[in-house]
């Protein structure tokens, strides 16, 4: 499912939103909102969201939809990660760029730091 700017309300699901058009990723976070990335994400609407860390619900959608007003004007009608620019470039690359944990290369912080 697509979404676009004029289908956006209190309905929608944020990990939709997030997904479909990753501009809105860095309104989120701006508001402290742990969204990015969360699992719950794809059963929550924007309304849940807004109940959970007490943000007021018509607010948080008209800065989601000013942030798609100004990229849409900045040139990009797909607004889709990557698109129009370099590949992982942008305002939500940052947020989806992942770190591997020294656990995750099969080397620990002892071996790293020289220890035995």
């Amino acid at each position: 499912m697509t979404i676009t700017v004029n289908q956006i309300t209190e309905d929608t699901c944020v990990d939709d939103l997030i997904t479909d058009l990753p501009e809105t990723a860095q309104v989120f976070v701006r508001h402290r909102m742990s969204c990015v990335g969360c699992d719950i994400a794809r059963f929550e609407s924007v309304a849940d969201v807004c109940r959970v860390y007490r943000q007021p619900i018509d607010e948080l959608l008209e800065e989601i939809r000013q942030v798609l007003r100004q990229a849409q004007q900045n040139g990009s009608d797909d607004l889709r990660p990557g698109a129009g620019t370099d590949e992982g470039t942008g305002p939500a690359a940052s947020l989806t760029t992942s770190r591997r944990s020294p656990r995750a290369s099969g080397r620990s912080r002892r071996s790293q730091e020289g220890r035995p």
